[in-house]
């Protein structure tokens, strides 16, 4: 049986080669991971961190917890993600950040552009990958594209661990600064303690550890399989007379679906917690805001009063079904819920 530091040294060897990273930090989920990222970026209280209209909450409750203000930007009917257009138009006002959510497993499909327009401002890119495991842009592996991206492995993940989350990028010192931050201070072997940041406990655990390590190592069949469930439900929605979004599994842009995603449709199944969507809209955002920061109340409100504009967003939330792939153990029970549709 190996020691917790073992564990973790065999996940962290695993992570890299699979995601193609040069150091991970392993973290307890993915809201924390954002979380710890955001923190270890130093951002000033009260910055703007562009985020999409339309993600998992977590995206704008994270930022909203660092005592940051999201500013909400409005996402593709075909892929789900900002546009270099909406990017360049939020930003105008100035902004800290960027994060770039690949949603539902599809990877934004200017996300290099969108790369480039960060670095020209000087400000940082983050990826949330958390519903995207194997993805990739243009042969790059998904996450290695921005500054630095963030990861989830709760149980509905291809890769899971029950909950989990990691944080990967390039930038040495940002990466030292996010494992001092999870782990009291202290980055690891041979480092001294940082003990005048804001720290805390957000290890990984050793069974999150093993779990996860078991997960990666059948990385083939687990993808395969995937792909294959992914097109029995594209001819089951096909015959059924739905339009869906079509993933790509091979070309520039390799997606990693989460959701099977109808279009135009009667949305039973939407994104949870239902009633928060499009975010700017949300009550656990303002509430976080309220609660904690209240002061940055009015400018929160302020830099969102045109959202109503953010139309694509809108149109996704009220007119597109998500089916979570992984809820489904086979396609029958896909087949009476596309029905439903």
């Amino acid at each position: 049986m190996r020691s917790e530091k073992e564990a973790k040294a065999n996940l962290e060897r695993a992570m890299k080669q699979e995601f193609a990273c040069p150091d991970v930090c392993l973290v307890s989920n993915g809201t924390h991971a954002i979380e710890v990222l955001l923190t270890a970026m130093d951002l000033p209280r009260g910055a703007t961190v562009l985020v999409p209209e339309l993600s998992f909450l977590a995206t704008a409750t994270a930022v909203a917890r660092c005592g940051l203000i999201p500013l909400y930007a409005d996402v593709s009917r075909e892929y789900l993600g900002l546009t270099l257009d909406s990017v360049k138009s939020a930003t105008r006002q100035g902004v800290a950040a960027v994060i770039v959510v690949h949603l539902a497993g599809f990877v934004n499909r200017e996300l290099q552009e969108i790369a480039s327009h960060c670095r020209a401002m000087g400000v940082p890119l983050i990826e949330d990958c958390a519903q995207l495991h194997h993805g990739f842009y243009k042969g790059v592996r998904a996450g290695n594209v921005g500054t630095a991206a963030t990861f989830s492995f709760q149980s509905s993940k291809l890769f899971n661990c029950g909950e989990g989350g990691a944080i990967v990028s390039a930038d040495e010192s940002l990466m030292t600064q996010c494992k001092a931050l999870i782990n009291w201070g202290w980055p690891g072997e041979g480092t001294a303690a940082q003990f005048d940041i804001p720290s805390s406990n957000y290890r990984l655990s050793y069974l999150q550890c093993e779990r996860l390590a078991a997960e990666l190592a059948q990385v083939g069949r687990k993808v395969a399989a995937l792909r294959d469930f992914y097109g029995q439900i594209a001819a089951s929605a096909a015959k059924l007379g739905k339009t869906y979004l079509r993933a790509q599994f091979a070309g520039d842009f390799i997606d990693s679906p989460f959701f099977f995603m109808v279009t135009e449709c009667r949305p039973n199944h939407q994104l949870e917690p239902r009633g928060q969507y499009p975010m700017s809209g949300s009550s656990v955002v303002l509430a976080i805001l309220r609660k904690w920061f209240p002061d940055l109340v009015p400018r929160y409100l302020q830099a969102n009063a045109g959202r109503a504009a953010n139309l694509n967003s809108i149109h996704v939330v009220e007119n597109y079904g998500f089916l979570r792939i992984s809820q489904f153990d086979g396609i029958e029970a896909v087949e009476r819920e596309l029905e439903q549709l």
